[in-house]
């Protein structure tokens, strides 16, 4: 699997494409001013905004249209302490620089990669590859999505036919 831009790094709106087996699986598109990340694919789609929070900002929180909180990245300098979490399904990451920017998600017992995503190294600014940032964490979330969509969109169903009830 690959994430590849699809417009220049300093747009407002960057885009996204997840590649596999080359074909495009999903694209992304992510609002650097608004703090939004719209995910699609087939006849999916989603939209999250995002917001920075925790002890200097460890985690990024992100909600869905509704306002629901929909899951959170943690962040830590330990890569075991990284992790994606929404509640029902909480998924280990580590973001690898070498030898080329990556995504790695991991089985439960947090040794054995599941899936590896690369980066395309041109999408990323210089001061954005030295540590995970904003613009990872909607690319994580983005795996996420096109691997778990269909969870997720379950738990949506549950949280809006209890405000109906």
């Amino acid at each position: 699997m690959k994430w590849i831009t699809l417009n220049d790094a300093s747009a407002p709106v960057g885009v996204f494409n997840l590649i596999e087996d080359n074909s495009v699986k999903e694209t992304l598109r992510y609002h650097r001013v608004q703090q939004s990340v719209r995910v699609s694919c087939s006849n999916r789609q989603r939209v999250y905004f995002i917001e920075q929070a925790g002890f200097r900002n460890s985690y990024y929180v992100f909600k869905n249209e509704y306002g629901f909180e929909s899951g959170r990245i943690h962040v830590d300098n330990n890569p075991a302490g990284s992790f994606l979490d929404t509640g029902k399904i909480k998924i280990q990451y580590t973001f690898q620089q070498k030898p080329v920017p990556e995504l790695v998600l991991y089985e439960a017992d947090g040794l054995v990669p599941k899936v590896i995503c690369s980066l395309q190294q041109s999408t990323l600014n210089k001061e954005r590859i030295t540590a995970f940032g904003l613009e990872h964490a909607c690319l994580l979330w983005g795996l996420y999505w096109y691997l778990h969509g269909t969870t997720e969109n379950a738990v949506l169903t549950e949280h809006t036919t209890a405000l109906a009830g």
